[in-house]
């Protein structure tokens, strides 16, 4: 943050709700030492006194921009991160076929930033009794980048645990409502989770 909006904001905040406490503050110092310091024994106790309160001062107005830095540091997160989401949610999925091959797999980044280690996760199957989640790959492994101006990536899916068919055949009496989940990163380097349509949710380590 530049160091003259540090110094405005630091002023407001001197002089808006907080300085009436750092006024009262202040006053209840000259009162005190007024009435405590020894200035008949010693000529100069004013001037030790004005230096104090301008050390005080000087703490004040430090506190102030740490703290204005802090919050400002903590906004430039958030806008950084809600960048991000936004990003990630012109990562699209889709399904485009079932055959013997596996599932067919339709990725495509409409952002302007790239995204990278790209992996096809799981296979989401709505059936009228349940919901299943069948853990899955791509068979030509992860994407490493995938840019705006590709192509989509077009994998074929295949269940981990080697039963196809039976994938298949759940799909099928899905009347495929099913959602495909996929993962991958972003610039900066967070990791996200999306399944199908919903929201892309960050995947936290």
């Amino acid at each position: 943050m530049p160091t003259d909006q540090i110094f405005i904001k630091t002023n407001r905040f001197l002089f808006g709700r907080w300085g009436f406490l750092a006024g009262l503050l202040s006053g209840l110092v000259v009162m005190i030492g007024s009435r405590y310091w020894p200035f008949d024994h010693d000529p100069d106790g004013w001037a030790g006194l004005g230096q104090w309160f301008g050390g005080l001062g000087a703490f004040f107005a430090a506190w102030a921009a740490l703290r204005i830095s802090r919050k400002e540091t903590t906004r430039e997160n958030r806008r950084e991160w809600e960048q991000a989401r936004v990003q990630a949610f012109y990562v699209k999925v889709s399904q485009v076929q079932v055959a013997s091959q596996g599932v067919r797999v339709q990725i495509e980044n409409r952002g302007e930033s790239p995204i990278i280690e790209v992996d096809v996760a799981a296979i989401h199957v709505h059936l009228p009794s349940e919901d299943r989640k069948i853990l899955c790959r791509a068979t030509d492994g992860k994407r490493s980048v995938l840019l705006r101006e590709d192509a989509p990536w077009e994998p074929w899916a295949l269940p981990d645990d080697g039963r196809l068919q039976e994938t298949i055949a759940d799909i099928e009496a899905s009347g495929g409502n099913t959602e495909i989940e996929v993962v991958f990163e972003d610039v900066g380097g967070t990791k996200w989770r999306r399944i199908g349509s919903q929201p892309p949710e960050q995947i936290r380590s």
